[in-house]
Formats: structure tokens, C-alpha cells, sequence
């Protein structure tokens, strides 16, 4: 397991236990927001391009977005595998119970859980 180590800057509103609930998903769906604007959607949109070039139609793949939020991405890459006749099962993993229904809400499996301890194994 890899030791995290505390910013120096201090702590992220949203890793903070007293952040309300209201407030992290109305952060989250904010997160998303930038991410359509901003490009960070489309950086992932092309990557996934890239690696699904050699996948061929009736596959099934397991995506697992570590650090989800509200799963807008995983969401995304499903629709763009989707439309190659691929079936994507998005899982969306976050410790925020916020992300965890704003996941479900997206049709992304949500997982409770830490980047530094992830609860899944390969295959």
C-alpha cells in the first residue's frame, strides 16, 4: 500500500469529514461541469478512443474510475463504447457518500472506497 502523505497547503474541502453532504455533491456536480468545459472530458474521450481502437464489437470490458465523483467520465466512456458495440460495465470508486450517489444516479456501479486501498483485483 502507498503512504499518502498531507499537502502542505492543507486539506481539500471535499476530503475534509465535516464537508455536508449538499455541499460535496453541488461540488461534484461543479467538477463535472469544468471537466465539459475545460477539456478534461475530452483528454479522456481521446485516450479511450486510443485504447478501444483494436477492441472489437461484442466485447465486454470493466472500467474502473478511481476518484469518480459524480460520474460524468465513466458515464461518457460507456455512451463512446457503446457506439463501437462494445459493452462497457462502468464502476465509479470514491470515498464520498455524495459521489456514491451521484455515481448511482449516473448508472455508474458506485464503490465506497480509497485510491490508497482499492477493493479490487485484475479480471
Amino acid at each position: 500500500m502507498i503512504a499518502l502523505e498531507h499537502s502542505p497547503v492543507g486539506t481539500e474541502v471535499l476530503d475534509s469529514p465535516a464537508c455536508p453532504s449538499d455541499d460535496a455533491a453541488r461540488i461534484l456536480r461543479d467538477i463535472s461541469r469544468a471537466n465539459a468545459l475545460f477539456g478534461g472530458r475530452a483528454a479522456i474521450v481521446w485516450g479511450v478512443r486510443q485504447l478501444l481502437r483494436d477492441v472489437g464489437a461484442g466485447e465486454r470490458l470493466t472500467l474502473l474510475d478511481v476518484g469518480a465523483g459524480a460520474g460524468d467520465i465513466a458515464r461518457t466512456v460507456r455512451r463512446i463504447a457503446l457506439r463501437q458495440g462494445i459493452e462497457l460495465i462502468p464502476m465509479g470508486l470514491d470515498p464520498l457518500p455524495a459521489a456514491v450517489r451521484l455515481c448511482r444516479a449516473a448508472g455508474v456501479l458506485p464503490l465506497r472506497a480509497s485510491a490508497a486501498a482499492l477493493p479490487v483485483r485484475p479480471k
